[in-house]
């Protein structure tokens, strides 16, 4: 779907801006990411974030107008503020938190993040015990708890973390594979 200038006049851009119709490229830069490549759709679940979120805003408009052009200063990975503990105290101190390229991601302590090829920045951080989740601690969750070849980076340590399959997982589907 390409969007012509008579369409997108009526619209704002990313974070509520005015479009700069100037060029093609202020244009496509001017739009918020996920509308920025029109070959594809917005999922539902995405599109019902952004209309939620643009409600919140209207309610909140006065005071969120004043604080957000503190918000802008910072980079885009320190904007988002993902919070997966649905109906849970709403405090950070007794949760898993995860420092993304994308922003900071909040799991309860019963679930911990995706150990997905984790670089040291990536590493879960538990703040009721004051400090990030110990190689020990991963390959628990990975089911490898009695492995005693462990890597000499800590770093690449995470990575084989993040790559890795829990155990007890392929063992499971391996034995019904075999059946």
């Amino acid at each position: 779907i390409k969007l012509n200038k008579d369409t997108l006049i009526k619209y704002r851009g990313s974070y509520g801006n005015k479009i700069d119709f100037n060029q093609d490229k202020i244009v496509k830069e001017s739009l918020p990411r996920y509308v920025r490549d029109a070959r594809k759709p917005i999922k539902n679940w995405k599109a019902n974030i952004i209309l939620k979120n643009r409600a919140l805003y209207q309610k909140n408009k006065n005071w969120i107008d004043d604080w957000k052009t503190k918000l802008y200063k910072f980079p885009h990975s320190m904007q988002k503020f993902e919070w997966n503990c649905q109906n849970e105290e709403r405090e950070v101190y007794n949760k898993v938190l995860q420092f993304r390229p994308s922003g900071v991601r909040v799991k309860s302590k019963n679930t911990i993040p995706a150990l997905v090829s984790m670089n040291l920045t990536q590493i879960p951080y538990l703040p009721w015990k004051n400090r990030y989740m110990t190689i020990k601690e991963g390959l628990s969750l990975q089911g490898l708890e009695n492995l005693n070849n462990v890597l000499e980076s800590r770093n690449d340590n995470y990575v084989a973390l993040g790559n890795a399959v829990n155990s007890k997982l392929v063992y499971y589907i391996g034995k019904n594979l075999i059946k």
